[in-house]
């Protein structure tokens, strides 16, 4: 299967922008970067309290010559008070007094405003690169590896 042309294949990423979801795609030229929706009023809680980071970005470049996709993760900031600035993704944690009280306090203030310490839904990078993984592989785009 050939991969499909760019003009065909940025709609369906574009249709993936669907109101309420958890995750929005932005398309520049060859470039389709994912990310979590904190823009959304009715979403962005649901992230907060779900442990999903706020810089998270899937960042997926095409390359239409050889219909080839490479796909990195990037996740600078804080969160939980600790400082992130690499790329990649670490499900690793640094559990300091800062991160602890900070923790502490969102338990709290969840409780407070849903009535309930535990997030009603864990969510991981999974969710947002899975749906726009799937929809360049169905297009016949192929995932570029290190090695060529």
């Amino acid at each position: 299967m050939s991969a499909a042309p760019i003009h065909e294949l940025m709609p369906r990423v574009a249709a993936l922008n669907a109101p309420g979801a958890p995750s929005v795609y932005v398309i520049e030229g060859a470039t389709i970067t994912g990310r979590w929706n904190y823009d959304d009023p009715a979403v962005g809680p649901m992230l907060g309290d779900g442990g999903a980071s706020s810089n998270f970005r899937y960042v997926v470049t095409l390359d239409p010559s050889t219909g080839t996709f490479r796909c990195s993760e990037r996740d600078v900031g804080y969160n939980n008070g600790a400082l992130r600035a690499y790329r990649g993704y670490s499900r690793n944690s640094n559990l300091n007094l800062v991160s602890l009280i900070v923790t502490l306090v969102q338990r709290a203030e969840r409780k407070r405003r849903t009535g309930s310490a535990t997030p009603p839904h864990r969510f991981r990078p999974e969710e947002l690169k899975v749906p726009l993984r799937t929809v360049l592989e169905q297009s016949g785009w192929r995932r570029r590896g290190l090695i060529r």
